[in-house]
This record gives C-alpha cells, sequence and structure tokens, in this order.
C-alpha cells in the first residue's frame, strides 16, 4: 500500500513511497537510527515548528516525510514531502495500518493513576514465559500511542499498551489504534478532570478504550466504578466484565495475611509474598494477577516473576561507578524499544566520556537469534560506541557482522566469564550501560562496578525534570531564550547529570556559582554557553581556556578583566562577559554610573563582548509587593538602554527568575532564567499544578524496638510515650540534612503506605520514628523521607525556611540515582 492512500492525500513530492519500506517513525531528529527507513513527522515542539528539523532529519538519511506546510521548507532531493491538514493524524492513520498488518492480541489500560505501573509490571511477569511488546516509558498520548504500536509484531504473543486522555473525545482515537482485545481500568480519581463535567463524564470517556475488547477487567471494592461500568456496558452483551476485589461477590478474590497475597487457582490455594505492601501497590500487583486468569495463564508458572517486580521509576538509573565511571543500570527490560530509549539515554549522559554497553541476549523478545542480532546491530550501529562487551553464546555466531560494524566487540558466554576479566579495575572515566536479560544475572555485574555508598538516597526523575522545563517553556515566546540556574551543585540534585540532560533538551544557557563547576561541566564535552556567577578573578586565563563567561558586577570585577586583556593582547578569542545591575536588591550588582562607565571601556576593548545585561527581582514571588517589582523593572530597563547607546549593540537581557515567568512574563526580554521551578516549585496556580515532583529521599528501617512508658527515646530523653509501643530506627539524620527542628513530632515519614511521626531529637546519623501500639512494619522497609508523600513545602515551613535551603541541605554522602520512568 502507497502512503498517499494511507494519509488520503494527493499533495506530495517526488516518488510515492511503500508503506512496507518505513520500518521506523520519527517526531524527533536526535533519535533517528536509519534514515533511509525512517517516516519522520514535523511535529510542533514547545518552543519550535516541526519543520525546522527538516534539514536535520534529511542530513541523518530521512527522504520520507510528513508535513503540514511547505513553503517554510527547502526543497531536498529525493525526498518525498506528504503534506497533510494534520500531521498528528497522519501518524495516528500510520500506526492504524501496522495495527490492521499485525493482529496480535493487545491489551489496553487505562485510568488515572497506576497506568505505567500495571502495563510495566504486567509486561514483566509476561516477559518471564511470553513474548511481549509494550509501550515505551509513559507513551500513552495521542502521540505516544501510535509510537507504541508501531512497534507490535506477529512475532508477539501480547502486545500491553496504555492509554491516557486529557480531553473528551481522544479516547476514540487510541482505540482505534490499540484495538485491544483485554481491557484493565485501573481506577478513576481527579486527574486531568478539569475538562470534564464530572468524575462520571471523565470514566465514560476512559471506558470508550474498551468498546470492542472480550474482557475488560476492573476492582469491584471501588463502588463507584463498579456502579457506572455495569450502567455504562449494560446493552453491550460482547463483552465480558471480570471484576476482583476483597469482598465476597468478586470474580476473583483476594486476601492479604501477614504480608501474602492469597487467592485460589482452579481450587487450589495460590500465595504470592508481597514484596511492595502499600495499597496503591497491591491494587496494581492485583490487576495483573486477574489478567493473567483472563489469559488462561496458570499463575503458579509466573509467581517468580510476580514476587521479584521492581519498582517501575526506577528504571534507566545512573549511579556512581568506580574508577570515575558512571553506570546506566537498565536491567529491567530486555526488548528493543527498551534498548534503543536506554543508548539513547547513555548518549545524554555521557558527555565526553567515553561510551560502553554491556549487552545480553534478548530471549524474550524475539522469535530468532538472526532477527534479534539484525536488530541489535543496527540501533548499536547508529549510536558510535567506543566499545560493547557481549555476552552470551549466540552473539560469538555473529562476531563478523558486529566487528565489522562497531569500533570494540569483546564476547562471552556468561556473566562468569566476564566478572574473571576484571574489567571493573581496568576501565575507568566512562559512561557504561547494562542492559539485558534478568537470566544472564547482570545485577552481580553491576555491584562489581558500583561505588559503595551510604544506603539512603536520594532518586531524580529526569523526566519530570523535562516536564517541568516544557511547563514553563510554554509561558514563553518561540523565540525567548532559557538559561538554566545550577549553582549550589544544581540545587543539591548534582550540577553534572542536570547539565547532561538539558543540553540534550537544547537549553540555551547555563548558570553556574563557581569556576570549577563551569569547568567541570565543560570536561564533559558540553558545549552550551555557561555563565559564571562568582568567578575568581585571578584565574581569567582558566574562563578563556573553558570559554567560561563571568558575571561582572562591579568596577573590580571588571578592572580585573580588562587587565588580563591588556596583559595578553595576542589572544585569539574573546572574553564574553555579563553585566549585572542593581535595581533594588542591593545585593551584588551595579548602578547606572558604574554600568556607563564600564560599558564607555568596553567600546575600547574589542577582546570583551558584552552577551547579556541581567539583574535579579527582589519579590517577584510575592504580588503584594509587585509595585516594587516594576520599579525594578523600570530602572532596569533605564539602564540597558543607557548600555545600548553607549556601546552600539543590544546585549542579551534577562530579568525574570522561575516565579519571575509565572508572574511577570511580560518582561521576558531575550531571556529567562529558570532555577527551583524546574523541580517542581512554583507558587502560581496554573503553573504548579502541571509541574511534577522530581525527587524523592529514602532510607530504611535499620531496627525496631518495644519500648514502655518508663523509657524514653534519644538524647535528652526528649521522646517519652505514654504507653507500651514500637518505635523504628531510620537510617538518616542531620549530618545527611534531616534537620535536627523536625524531631519530637515536627515531622512525619511515609513507610508502606502510612506517614509516622518523628520521635525524639534527631541523632547525627539516625532518626526515630514512632510506629504505635501495632504497625505492619519490618526491617529493612523503604522509608520515604521526602517526595511523593512527603511535600519539601511542608517540610520547609515546619523548619521555618524555603524549599531551596531543604534542597541543597541534603548530604553530600547521599547516593543521587538519576532515571528516566
Amino acid at each position: 500500500m502507497k502512503l498517499s492512500k494511507i494519509f488520503e492525500t494527493n499533495h506530495f513530492s517526488n516518488s510515492d513511497i511503500e508503506f512496507s519500506d518505513i520500518l521506523y517513525l520519527s517526531i524527533d531528529t536526535r533519535k533517528i537510527i536509519n534514515g533511509a527507513k525512517t517516516a519522520f513527522f514535523t511535529l510542533d515542539g514547545a518552543r519550535k515548528k516541526g519543520a525546522e528539523y527538516v534539514e536535520n532529519a534529511y542530513e541523518k538519511g530521512v527522504r520520507c516525510f510528513v508535513v503540514n506546510e511547505i513553503d517554510s521548507i527547502k526543497k531536498l532531493p529525493n525526498a518525498t514531502f506528504y503534506f497533510v491538514k494534520n500531521v498528528q493524524d497522519a501518524l495516528q492513520k500510520i500506526a492504524i495500518q501496522k495495527r490492521i498488518h499485525n493482529p496480535i492480541p493487545s491489551i489496553g489500560i487505562t485510568g488515572s493513576n497506576g497506568k505505567t505501573i500495571v502495563k510495566e509490571w504486567l509486561f514483566e511477569i509476561l516477559s518471564s514465559q511470553k513474548r511481549v511488546v509494550k509501550s515505551p516509558k509513559s507513551y500513552n498520548s495521542q502521540i505516544g500511542v501510535p509510537l507504541s504500536v508501531w512497534n507490535i509484531d506477529n512475532l508477539y504473543d501480547y502486545g500491553v499498551f496504555e492509554a491516557g486522555i486529557s480531553k473528551p473525545g481522544e479516547m476514540e482515537h487510541l482505540e482505534k489504534i490499540i484495538q485491544p482485545k483485554f481491557g484493565i481500568l485501573t481506577n478513576i480519581g481527579t486527574a486531568h478532570i478539569q475538562n470534564f463535567r464530572n468524575k462520571e463524564a471523565l470514566l465514560k470517556e476512559k471506558l470508550k478504550l474498551f468498546a470492542n475488547c472480550n474482557v475488560l477487567i476492573y476492582n469491584s471494592d471501588d463502588p463507584f466504578i463498579n456502579e457506572h461500568i455495569l450502567l455504562f456496558f449494560k446493552n453491550n452483551h460482547s463483552i465480558k466484565l471480570f471484576n476482583w476485589g476483597f469482598n465476597a461477590t468478586a470474580h476473583l478474590k483476594f486476601e492479604i495475611i501477614e504480608n501474602k497475597l492469597f487467592f485460589d487457582y482452579e481450587g487450589n490455594p495460590v500465595c504470592i509474598s508481597l514484596k511492595h505492601k502499600d495499597k496503591s501497590s497491591i491494587e496494581n500487583l492485583c490487576h495483573c494477577i486477574a489478567m493473567l486468569f483472563v489469559l488462561k495463564e496458570n499463575p503458579n508458572d509466573y509467581i517468580n516473576a510476580i514476587e521479584n517486580i521492581r519498582r517501575v521509576e526506577m528504571r534507566l538509573e545512573v549511579i556512581e561507578g568506580n574508577s570515575g565511571n558512571r553506570i546506566i543500570n537498565d536491567t529491567y527490560n530486555s526488548d528493543p524499544t527498551s534498548l534503543s530509549e536506554a543508548l539513547d539515554f547513555l548518549e545524554q549522559q555521557a558527555g565526553g566520556t567515553k561510551k560502553i554497553t554491556i549487552l545480553t541476549e534478548m530471549f524474550e523478545s524475539f522469535s530468532n537469534h538472526e532477527n534479534a542480532n539484525k536488530t541489535i546491530l543496527e540501533l548499536l550501529k547508529s549510536k558510535n560506541l567506543d566499545t560493547v562487551f557481549f555476552i552470551g553464546k549466540t552473539f560469538k555466531l555473529y562476531e563478523n557482522a558486529f566487528n565489522s560494524n562497531l569500533k570494540e566487540c569483546l564476547f562471552f558466554e556468561n556473566q562468569k566469564d566476564f566478572l574473571d576479566q576484571n574489567f571493573q579495575k581496568t576501565i575507568t572515566n566512562a559512561t557504561i550501560l547494562f542492559k539485558g536479560s534478568r537470566v544472564f544475572e547482570l545485577d552481580k555485574i553491576v555491584k562489581e562496578f558500583q561505588q559503595q555508598t551510604h544506603e539512603t538516597h536520594l532518586e531524580i526523575n529526569l523526566n519530570a525534570i523535562k516536564n517541568n522545563l516544557n511547563v514553563f517553556a510554554k509561558k514563553l515566546k518561540p523565540e525567548t531564550k532559557i538559561m538554566i540556574m545550577l549553582k549550589a551543585f544544581g540545587y543539591g540534585l548534582g550540577s553534572i547529570e542536570l547539565a547532561k540532560l538539558l543540553e540534550y533538551q537544547k537549553i540555551d544557557y547555563f548558570a553556574v556559582a563557581y569556576l570549577d563547576e563551569g569547568i567541570s561541566i565543560r570536561n564533559l564535552g558540553i558545549k552550551t554557553p555557561i555563565m559564571v556567577l562568582n568567578t575568581n578573578w585571578n584565574a581569567i586565563d582558566k574562563l578563556i581556556e573553558f570559554d567560561l563567561e563571568p558575571e561582572v558586577y562591579s568596577i573590580e570585577s571588571f578592572e580585573a578583566c580588562k587587565n588580563y586583556i591588556n596583559q595578553n593582547k595576542d589572544l585569539n578569542k574573546n572574553l564574553k562577559i555579563h553585566l549585572k545591575i542593581e535595581t533594588g536588591m542591593n545585593r551584588l550588582g551595579l548602578n547606572l554610573e558604574e554600568a556607563l562607565f564600564i560599558s564607555n571601556q568596553i567600546k575600547e576593548l574589542p577582546q570583551i563582548t558584552l552577551a547579556s545585561i541581567f539583574s535579579h527581582l527582589a519579590a517577584s514571588d510575592n504580588l503584594a509587593l509587585k509595585d516594587f517589582t516594576l520599579d525594578q523593572i523600570n530602572t532596569f530597563e533605564k539602564i540597558y538602554k543607557e548600555i545600548v547607546n553607549q556601546i552600539g549593540y543590544k546585549p542579551l537581557r534577562h530579568l525574570l527568575n522561575s516565579e519571575g515567568i509565572s508572574n511577570f512574563s511580560d518582561y521576558q526580554y531575550e531571556m529567562v532564567r529558570l532555577g527551583i521551578g524546574l523541580f517542581g516549585i512554583n507558587s502560581e496556580d496554573s503553573i504548579s499544578k502541571n509541574l511534577l515532583n522530581p525527587i524523592r529521599l529514602v532510607g530504611k528501617i535499620s531496627q525496631i524496638k518495644k519500648v514502655g512508658p518508663k523509657d524514653t527515646i534519644g538524647y535528652n530523653r526528649m521522646g517519652k510515650i505514654d504507653t507500651e509501643s514500637y518505635i523504628a530506627i531510620i537510617n538518616i539524620g542531620y549530618a545527611d540534612g534531616y534537620r535536627r527542628s523536625w524531631g519530637n513530632g515536627r515531622a512525619f515519614v511515609y513507610i508502606n503506605g502510612e506517614k509516622y511521626p518523628t520521635i525524639g531529637n534527631v541523632c547525627m546519623d539516625m532518626t526515630m520514628i514512632y510506629l504505635g501500639k501495632e504497625h505492619d512494619i519490618h526491617l529493612n522497609d523503604e522509608v520515604e523521607v521526602l517526595g511523593e508523600h512527603i511535600s519539601i513545602i511542608d517540610l520547609a515551613e515546619s523548619a521555618q525556611t524555603i524549599p531551596y535551603e531543604i534542597l541543597t541541605s541534603i548530604g553530600s554522602r547521599i547516593k543521587r540515582i538519576y532515571f528516566e520512568s
């Protein structure tokens, strides 16, 4: 079939392309694998039109383009352009055609929460016995679903896809693409309800995914869902409703006894040990087990997979390795889609370091080794890796193909053979991706490469940070540049890792506090311009060597720059500087007289370029002080005009910080500075409701004790109880940034679905938690100290401080784990 027929358009240039000639769909030029076999869809982004990426895609070998405008696109030799009214619709049409060609049984999942977790867990469970394809990450939107379904193939036993909506009319499109035979409704809540009349209208829209399903699974313990599903499908006799619950009338009845989940299969009891004990995780697991019943799979065959499922959000985690290495641990999935994602992530994180991949065979995802190795080779070829270690017998059969297409390849039959070579002692200063099938026990290799650190750790969700960046970008004009503030070790989260992520997102500028931070980022191979806020004026040679741009805030700081330039007239590149203007903050900055004195001298110094002029708002988050902020803005504009008149050109202007973007977006000028907002914190409701929390500080239970009314807890005997109770000791204290002022019940932690208060004074390395007279807590249980359930804003208010201080106080001995969910 020709693509013109699929897209329903006669408007195309060059020759019409066969559907079968397209192997890949792309909306992102950074992720093109094989351009000659790719159709590129020019979807508009938050800040750029899709048509602007056509030439870049063409340079990567793409010759098939789907566009909604022709005039702005340069004619390119041998390229075929399909002109359509709506590029997104065209993307969905080609995905529907792929689905028609590959009619394998698919499972559609929707709901307000838990879609991604149920999809990932169901995939992990089924993959232990079957070949399964799934949606990558949270690809559940009008764009994500067609990209997901494109990966489908008749060689798979099942497809597992999630579907999300934000407004009426969307689910019908997704149903046509997924064409689910089996369905799961996880739950119904208030997410995205603002675009619907009420909760019932939201549920009805979601249920449209199952219009042509054979079986729908749902939780009958929820009376709202139970009632409305029965009403919605009252006249639809072609669908079977299969519910589970902890109630006596459920089709599949569950029971929990002492952290074990019980149910019957063909009259015999089945027992599952619960690794995740919170209510949401148990519900998600029940959905997966119910699906095994519907698929007529024996749950006894899947017990090991069920009991060993991992938290979904820990996929693609980045951790510190030995010998200056960075470890990307993605031993969770072993399929071509996740390999492609992992290699993209490796490229993003590597910077200027060596790129190494340790890869095992992928038994679960291919019907034969030849198909597997062809696909793997094509993916690896596109990423310019320095070394690939192959683990598995069949890789050796294709040694010649791998060696002739990749820089360096080494082959091993199993993980023991690999470990015997002690590569963990010889590989240094590299970024290493671990990727493969669980049967090869890659975790043992990861452990050898991993740096041993404090067990308490800080999880940083890079996808949440990307989401927050896009939320603020939508408040800006397309031409407005964004400077990301990476001072104070990236607000305590890690400036190096954030710089890698954000350069990949095409950020315009970075700002760091000190010279050494800028040098560290440059040493990664990052090319994005970097402003240094507090430089060492005795090291201007380093500024020039590493292409760093200092903030000039005083006559003295400018004189240091001028003197260096005058003493080194043979320099072959300019020093870019940024003038900071005093407008009312009364911190660092130049007044009008000082600024004009400096700008007058800049005219006579061609080796100094004024890159930007900026100032800092003192109260952009406080609208009660709006008049003061407007006075600052007026002062800034007046001084800027005078400087421009003197130097004869217009440097960039930037004044707005995160709160300024929210409250004073009319004054975004040529650039804005984004800091704390990137981490999900903003006072303006229309922005904050779309921001995601990217951080989670996690400890463990070190010990549980029974204490009586005569006992006291902690230093100075501050912790007291009235009756015999239990306490837990967790492995975090004020040396880790957990403040002493949070002791004695002034803060809570979250364990297994419940909040528990502190008791007694916080110690240097430990904190005591009150569990009550009875509890369901165990040694080594995970403790959320800060995250989804323990708000950083609440903790800051309890300590009478601001979120900035909480973030930047998290101790350096706390291991940072970066991941993409």
